[in-house]
């Protein structure tokens, strides 16, 4: 299971400001499903629909800030 916290301008759009998703996927393809599952969330997270995410945005995975989703 992976949890996701969210700060800043994102907690507005996630309810209590962390969502858990079951499942092994990348970085990159949780976050793309936490996104489809929440209203607002794509379009704050993502330059397009490409899946860039903006690049004001840190992922940290376990203490290390995640340059690469995939």
């Amino acid at each position: 299971m992976a949890r996701f916290k969210f700060h800043g301008t994102l907690r507005d759009l996630v309810p209590a400001g962390e969502l858990s998703i079951d499942g092994n996927r990348s970085v990159g393809g949780a976050l793309s499903t936490i996104a489809d599952q929440n209203n607002g969330l794509k379009e704050a997270l993502y330059v397009d629909s490409s899946g860039t995410l903006h690049e004001y945005f840190v992922v940290v995975l376990n203490g290390e800030q995640v340059e690469f989703l995939d």
